[in-house]
């Protein structure tokens, strides 16, 4: 999944596991209204598009890397075709862009870089030696592609790439199929590959990366201890001049963490959804103020397969995700998350609120609000705490929309301190929840 420069969500998915050569589709809301389309269907059985990675280019064009396996043979003999398809000509185009016999393509992951290029990164297991490797073209959509190992160890399951700036690579891998494996960053810098250990002497699974506003990784993934016995555990890191800090968000059961995906907003904090497969849950947390934060998205039967998460131009959360083998979207209104399915019409929201500037300094915040009219409406102030910090409306909405102002100052009339501060409007069993910043 990605957001396109209006904030509407696309998705591009394939019917949930079986059967495992399903057509594949794409999802985009628009004006409140899904539109699905078919985008690639290979036509025989014998095709598993087995990965899948999406990216939208500035014009919101797609591009979509796929791993196709030729299952065919259960060991593996056929044919395996790493490809590309896109939108970006005016209708949607396949390409291929390498192919191997006797292997197989893991853990596809695609960033586009600040030049406007493309990158793909994914494990590679032809029949020897395996391998992690990279992939880059700097011209959209058919320039030509470069191909390059980046660590010859072994071949990665799950893979994450990122641009910093500069246009520079930075990957996220894990090596290893057995016991333990090996978490591994590597970043390209003047033609030379870095490579090195972000943790061992465990099993990881399901890493994700985003690079900061300063060209800092932060990471997540799940990892699985084995000793002194088998533990479970969503991890959370970022490196700092050249030193990793690792921390445990949430822990417990046989797979806490599994699918991570993380987002990092415009004040350097993470969010990250994920999966807790003991219940069946999808679970979100963020980080604010130093604290982590965790609340439960969707525990309808089970939910939280395959999730991806983007924040949107606001900092708030949109979530694609497999709940019992649907695919769903969910978007962040206030403490609680709201569920639709992403193949179905669904309505706009009663209440709506915007606030600017943001993030604010010296001027006071312009608050605009709508809601039924008539209708009770109350917006208040919280701080990352969930203390409340004042109370801005209580008052009935009008036909055409409200504006009100804040000038940074608490209920006693004391002017809080630079931080996340989240507007919260209510409006009979509606909510409305908006991030904004407050600098110095």
């Amino acid at each position: 999944m990605d957001l396109d420069a209006a904030g509407d969500p696309h998705i591009a998915s394939k019917q949930y596991r079986y059967p495992l050569s399903s057509p594949l589709r794409m999802a985009v809301r628009q004006d409140g209204s899904w539109i699905v389309q078919t985008i690639y269907d290979s036509g025989t059985p014998a095709i598993a598009l087995t990965g899948l990675a999406m990216i939208l280019d500035a014009q919101g064009h797609s591009y979509v890397v796929l791993d196709e396996d030729d299952v065919s043979d259960p060991y593996g003999v056929g044919v395996d075709v790493l490809s590309l398809l896109t939108d970006a000509g005016g209708s949607w185009v396949r390409r291929v862009l390498t192919e191997t016999a006797y292997g197989f393509f893991d853990g596809v992951s695609v960033a586009r870089d600040s030049l406007g290029g493309l990158g793909i990164c994914y494990g590679w297991r032809p029949a020897a030696p395996n391998r992690t490797n990279y992939a880059h073209t700097e011209v959209l959509p058919s320039g030509g592609w470069a191909f390059e190992t980046i660590d010859p160890e072994g071949a990665s399951l799950t893979n994450s790439i990122a641009f910093d700036k500069s246009a520079n690579p930075h990957l996220l891998y894990v090596i290893g199929f057995g016991s333990p494996t090996k978490l591994k960053y590597a970043v390209k810098t003047g033609g030379i590959w870095t490579r090195e250990i972000v943790a061992s002497l465990a099993r990881f699974y399901s890493c994700s990366m985003v690079l900061d506003q300063a060209n800092r990784p932060h990471i997540a993934y799940r990892q699985e201890l084995l000793v002194p016995a088998p533990s479970y555990s969503l991890k959370y890191g970022k490196r700092t001049n050249g030193v990793w800090t690792l921390e445990t968000v949430d822990a417990g059961g046989s797979s806490f963490g599994a699918y991570a995906s993380l987002a990092i907003d415009p004040d350097g904090n993470p969010h990250i959804s994920y999966l807790d497969r003991d219940r069946g849950d999808l679970k979100y947390a963020w980080k604010a103020g130093g604290a982590w934060y965790i609340t439960l998205v969707d525990s309808a039967g089970t939910s939280g397969y395959f999730t991806r998460l983007k924040l949107d131009q606001a900092g708030m959360p949109r979530i694609a995700y497999y709940s019992n083998a649907t695919l769903k979207y969910s978007t962040a209104k206030a403490i609680a998350i709201r569920e639709e399915a992403a193949f179905a019409n669904a309505a706009a929201p009663p209440t709506a609120m915007s606030a600017f500037p943001n993030p604010c300094g010296d001027e006071l915040a312009q608050i605009r609000f709508s809601a039924p009219a008539g209708a009770c409406v109350r917006i208040d102030v919280f701080d990352v705490s969930g203390r409340m910090v004042r109370s801005l409306v209580t008052s009935a909405a009008s036909p055409v929309g409200s504006l009100v102002t804040w000038d940074s100052r608490d209920a006693r009339g004391e002017r809080v301190a630079p931080g996340v501060y989240f507007l919260r409007l209510e409006s009979g069993s509606d909510r409305e929840t908006h991030r904004l910043v407050l600098l110095k």
